[in-house]
């Protein structure tokens, strides 16, 4: 089963309308095309930076791609000899975490330009039933 946040709200709708006390769309001015549209496209705003996998795999290549360039430097220097490593695996780490930051700002311009009060307050009531 599915279990991201389009699913969850989508599932605490279906099995929680029509009882008494669960917000109703109409009184939030929402329609169900408005819902389900918004919730795809936040989920795929959500999803954006990929499985665990591939997180994992990008953040591999940006470690490993700098040691590799680092080793090609000829070995004039004794400093690049004995430092080289940690210098490549350093400069990778860093390049991890401007990964990490930039696509964490991108979903959150993202979120924010999407936002919509109306379906933000009718979906912050249904989660309230979880």
């Amino acid at each position: 089963m599915i279990d991201d946040f389009e699913h969850r709200v989508k599932r605490l709708i279906d099995r929680h309308d029509g009882e008494e006390g669960f917000p109703d769309m109409q009184t939030f001015g929402v329609s169900r095309e408005q819902l389900n549209g918004y919730l795809f496209d936040k989920q795929a705003i959500l999803d954006m930076e990929g499985t665990a996998r591939q997180q994992y795999t990008v953040a591999g290549i940006l470690i490993v791609l700098p040691v590799l360039v680092v080793s090609a430097i000829p070995g004039n220097s004794h400093f690049l000899d004995e430092w080289g490593l940690f210098i490549g695996i350093g400069v990778g780490l860093v390049l991890c975490l401007i990964e990490k930051l930039a696509m964490a700002l991108a979903r959150h311009i993202r979120l924010r330009r999407l936002a919509d009060p109306k379906l933000e307050a009718y979906i912050g009531e249904v989660m309230k039933w979880e």
